[in-house]
Order: C-alpha cells, then structure tokens, then sequence
C-alpha cells in the first residue's frame, strides 16, 4: 500500500542519510531530508524507542535543516530555502514530540514502580526522565528554525518565536 511504501521510503532515507559511508552530495541530502519529511508520518507509528528517535530527529535536523538555516541566516531569506526546509523542520519537530512524549510515559512508569532510592531502575528512570526534558527543549529550540522559515512579515512567525521563548 501506498502508505507503507512512503514509511520504508522514509527509512531507507534516513539510513542512507546517516550512513557515514555514503558520499551524498547536497541535492542527495536535501532529496532525502524531503523523501524522510515526506513520509515521517507513516513511520513514525512504528518507532517506539524513544532515546533512537531523539538521535535520529537530531541527525535529520543537522544533515536536512542546518546547512539551509545557516544559508538563511547568512544571506538573509530566501523563499525558495524557506520553502524546501518547513517539511523538514516539521518532520523533526513530530519525532522530538513523539520521542518526548515516551521517554515521559516510560520515565512515569518507572518512578511508579520504584521501591525506594537505592533501587536499580532509579538511574533508568533519571536517564529517561532527562531525556524527555531534553528533547522537548530541544523541539521548541527547532521553533526557531520554523520561523525562519517564514516570511518575516508573517504575523505566524512572532507568534511560533513568542511561544518558544515562552517554553524555553
């Protein structure tokens, strides 16, 4: 079916993305980053591990988003640049959600059944409770780049800048 072909399309670019033996040129990185945001949707159901998505969201933002955000910063907007980044901004900040979310519910979980604090999962629980932390800072960190990615008279991009700042 059409929805799983788009999540393994979305894997297999990712891996292919992260592959440290692959010599993509910059159009091959910003093709994946769009196959990955393209069917972040479909995938993301079946990634359950949450410390994996964080790595992964991160290793998106740096390979799909940096590169561009620093071309926009440096020569100031370009909406063909704004245009190409949104989806991948969008993908990232859906796996740090998600990511955040079950590092929350697993950190809950273990704090629930603690016996007391020299009990072996306190350090698992530290662990996953960090993690959700650092992942939703993280995601509203990404806000910027979202807003960036918006034309500046945009009166969405005061408010996204407004709302991260807010969190953060």
């Amino acid at each position: 079916p059409p929805r799983t072909r788009d999540a393994l399309k979305a894997m297999l670019a990712f891996h292919q993305l992260t592959d440290p033996a692959s010599h993509l040129s910059v159009a091959d990185r910003d093709a994946k980053a769009q196959t990955i945001a393209a069917g972040i949707d479909q995938a993301l159901p079946s990634m359950s591990d949450p410390a994996a998505l964080a790595q992964e969201a991160a290793d998106l933002l740096k390979a799909g988003v940096e590169r561009n955000v620093n071309t926009l910063e440096y020569w100031g907007e370009n909406p063909q640049t704004q245009l190409a980044i949104r989806p991948v901004i969008a993908a990232v900040q859906k796996m740090l959600d998600k990511a955040s979310v079950l590092a929350k519910q697993q950190a809950d979980d273990i704090a629930n059944a603690l016996t007391g604090p020299n009990d072996p999962r306190a350090k698992q629980w530290e662990s996953l409770s960090n993690l959700a932390i650092s992942t939703a800072y993280t995601r509203h960190m990404a806000d910027y780049y979202v807003a960036l990615s918006l034309d500046r008279n945009a009166p969405r991009r005061k408010q996204i800048a407004d709302d991260a700042i807010k969190f953060l």
